[in-house]
């Protein structure tokens, strides 16, 4: 016959494996989440980093539809051309820019669209030739891509996008 005292006591070592058991993985999950935001943050960074190095590819490589160039290395700087286009639609609908750019949809934030300003300058102008996008003033997590080019008449062209 069994006696009542190693009943309970299997019981016990029962409870005190299920508090083990439990505290461990509490213990594996809290170390795998902490990893998994460090991840996660790095996985933003070169995400808006890729985003902006398409949005400066499309912007100045591109002869049609979102492209500046008339032919690569040759933005459409002259009045009226695409350039003045370009802002001219970045000022009436930003969110269609942003589409047209592939920065319409930010991934794991639901809802929330990437932020897109690009300006171009000829190198010597006191102001820029271009200016799409909102102000960068207190912004932080932006990636920037600076391309050069020229005019068709032969100045040198900066072209900088900032994502963010």
């Amino acid at each position: 016959m069994r006696s009542t005292s190693r009943k309970g006591q299997q019981v016990f070592e029962f409870i005190v494996a299920t508090v083990l058991f439990i505290g461990i993985i509490i213990f594996v999950l809290n170390l795998l989440n902490a990893n998994v935001s460090l991840y996660t943050q790095d996985y933003f960074t070169a995400n808006r980093e890729a985003k902006a190095i398409a949005a400066s590819e499309a912007l100045v490589k591109t002869s049609g539809g979102v492209g500046l160039t008339t032919a690569w290395p040759v933005l459409d700087t002259l009045p009226g051309g695409k350039m003045d286009a370009f802002a001219a639609r970045c000022a009436a609908n930003p969110s269609g820019v942003l589409t047209e750019l592939g920065l319409d949809h930010m991934p794991g934030v639901g809802g929330r669209t990437y932020d897109l300003r690009a300006e171009a300058w000829i190198l010597g102008d006191t102001g820029p030739r271009m200016v799409c996008g909102p102000s960068l003033s207190q912004q932080t997590g932006i990636s920037t891509v600076k391309r050069v080019a020229i005019s068709p008449t032969g100045q040198l062209l900066n072209l900088t996008v900032w994502v963010w």
